[in-house]
């Protein structure tokens, strides 16, 4: 629990210092530097890419640019096609105006259902690709004491690197996943500015440039893991947002429970000690792999780090729209700008069950009668 809260201290201070333009140069300085990492040993790349034709390079990111474009299409599509259709399920508070909730709330039904297929999509095509692998279960749903197992599959895992065997299709997937990294980091400048703006903007940069270092490292099996952590724990949170955005929140519970149980063991669990530690730190302290082989991988694990930090601060949050909805009885939507769903009520808001109850309390009384007649006269 401390560390959750130091998580979110930090995360609250790294929003506040990428106010300013310092912060903002800071931040993309330390990006540019981890990719920079990569094309500054272009050379060592091309004797790799000579030496193994299967190695990643550079033709294959022509996969992410239509895979951003397309995805950019498909969603706009989606809330074209989609909103007609979905407007009459969405939940309207008393206050406001009606018109503007059905439509912010409606757009929002979209992009969740929107991000919920996507992330499905994802985690079922990287099922695909990783199950037949030796290394991809005990990694990641191995016990806790299966430490042999666990030892085996990380050598299995980075046996004859940076040359490993090819995983079919495994290039391509990543490129795509580049892609929509791509997208959401130009939905995110280009649409309406929310409260979480500077944390999103954050995420989907460090997760491009940890795809990019992952790929022309050959560490494409750690990218995968990350991937396949973050799309299968990102399905259950896309359903909450769909079920708080519309009439039928009492099916909020059973989401909300699936969602905390998928993040605590596959963000917080399997993300810092499957990922982090067996997979990247374990090869280096152990000399499975050498450090002039990896010159990248410090780089990862800063960035995997930094995504580490953020898993907790965003937990928090989880915990803290529980907290509101159980003292309220009005459903939360994390890190949104919705002021009847957000925790982040503005001053003078309260949550739709206690403002209307103050509105009972403090309803204008009619004037007496002999007032009333006095001002007549």
């Amino acid at each position: 629990m401390k560390a959750i809260l130091g998580s979110e201290v930090a995360v609250r201070g790294l929003k506040y210092l990428f106010r300013f333009p310092v912060g903002l140069c800071g931040l993309w300085a330390a990006l540019l530097y981890f990719a920079c990492t990569v094309l500054l040993r272009a050379n060592v790349v091309k004797e790799r890419i000579l030496a193994d034709p299967q190695y990643p390079s550079l033709p294959y990111l022509k996969y992410s640019l239509c895979s951003f474009v397309g995805f950019t299409l498909a969603k706009m599509l989606m809330l074209t096609t989609l909103s007609p259709l979905v407007e009459s399920f969405v939940r309207v508070s008393a206050e406001g105006d009606v018109a503007t909730q059905i439509k912010e709330r409606t757009r929002k039904l979209v992009v969740s259902l929107w991000t919920f297929c996507v992330h499905s999509s994802f985690f079922a095509w990287s099922l695909v690709l990783l199950l037949p692998q030796p290394w991809f279960v005990p990694l990641l749903f191995s016990l806790p004491t299966a430490h042999t197992q666990r030892v085996e599959a990380v050598a299995a895992m980075w046996t004859n690197y940076p040359y490993l065997s090819h995983v079919p299709m495994l290039h391509v997937f990543l490129m795509i996943q580049l892609g929509y990294y791509l997208h959401s980091l130009f939905a995110t400048l280009v649409e309406a500015r929310r409260s979480n703006f500077y944390e999103m903007m954050l995420h989907h940069a460090a997760g491009a440039i940890l795809i990019f270092l992952c790929f022309f490292q050959n560490t494409t099996r750690v990218g995968a893991l990350v991937l396949v952590v973050h799309d299968s724990s990102d399905i259950p949170l896309s359903l909450l947002r769909c079920v708080v955005t519309t009439k039928y929140s009492k099916l909020m519970t059973v989401t909300y429970i699936a969602t905390v149980i998928s993040w605590m063991y596959l963000r917080l669990y399997v993300f810092p000690t499957r990922i982090i530690w067996d997979s990247l730190m374990r090869p280096l302290l152990y000399k499975s792999v050498q450090w002039t082989e990896a010159y990248a991988w410090l780089g990862q694990i800063c960035l995997l780090s930094l995504l580490l930090v953020m898993h907790c601060y965003w937990f928090s949050q989880l915990m803290k729209a529980a907290k509101v909805y159980v003292s309220t009885g009005d459903p939360v939507d994390v890190n949104e700008d919705d002021k009847t769903f957000s925790f982040k009520q503005p001053k003078g808001v309260q949550p739709t069950k206690l403002a209307s109850a103050g509105a009972q309390q403090q309803a204008p009384t009619a004037p007496p009668a002999e007032e009333k007649t006095k001002k007549e006269a």
